[in-house]
């Protein structure tokens, strides 16, 4: 198991937090997900096994987020 924290620009409410938390926990070897509006961030907990750092970056980009480690 590895944990990330994860730095979002672009998250402006509660709703963007949920989107980013629910892609995320749907990813085949995600353990838990913690986003923080607050804090632009998103810690991760995955197995590294299953699901790669890059695929959880993406992921994210792809709800047009920015995206940094």
């Amino acid at each position: 198991m590895k944990n990330v924290e994860l730095k979002i620009k672009g998250m402006s409410c509660s709703h963007c937090t949920k989107s980013v938390e629910d892609t995320l926990k749907d990813l085949s070897g995600v353990i838990s997900v913690n986003v923080s509006l607050e804090n632009a961030n998103a810690v991760v907990e995955f197995d590294d096994s299953k699901v790669s750092i890059d695929t959880i970056i993406e992921s994210i980009k792809e709800l047009e987020y920015e995206v940094s480690l």
